[in-house]
C-alpha cells in the first residue's frame, strides 16, 4: 500500500502463494483488508487492479468508512449484463476510443 501523493510504501506483503500450508482462497480481498487496516476509518480512497476488485470487497470498505475505485474483470458474477459488451464483440468495439463506463 503506497500514498498517492508522496509514494511512500505505507504497508506491504511478502506473497508466498499459501498461508500456512493451505492454499489462499478469497486472496485478494484478504490483502486488502490487511493492508488497509492502518487507514480504516479515515474516509480514503483505496484504488486496486482486476485481481482486487470485488463487489464484496467494496462493500466491507464502506464499513471501514473507505471507497473503492478499480477497475472489474468481466468474469466477475455481479457485474450487471448492461455494463458488459455482447460477447460477439470485443470489449472496446462499442465504445468510444478512450471512454469508459462507470457503475454506482
Amino acid at each position: 500500500m503506497a500514498d498517492s501523493d508522496t509514494y511512500y510504501c505505507a504497508d506491504a506483503q511478502l506473497y508466498a502463494g499459501k498461508v500456512g500450508s493451505q492454499c489462499d482462497v478469497g486472496q485478494g480481498m484478504r490483502v486488502v483488508l490487511q493492508l488497509t487496516e492502518s487507514i480504516s476509518g479515515s474516509g480514503r480512497n483505496v484504488i486496486t487492479d482486476n485481481f482486487f476488485t470485488s463487489y464484496k470487497l467494496s462493500k466491507e470498505l464502506i464499513k471501514r468508512n473507505l471507497t473503492l475505485m478499480g477497475t472489474v474483470r468481466g468474469n466477475r458474477k455481479e457485474i450487471p449484463r448492461d455494463m458488459l459488451p455482447p460477447r460477439d464483440m470485443l470489449p472496446a468495439a462499442e465504445r468510444e476510443v478512450k471512454s469508459s463506463v462507470f457503475g454506482f
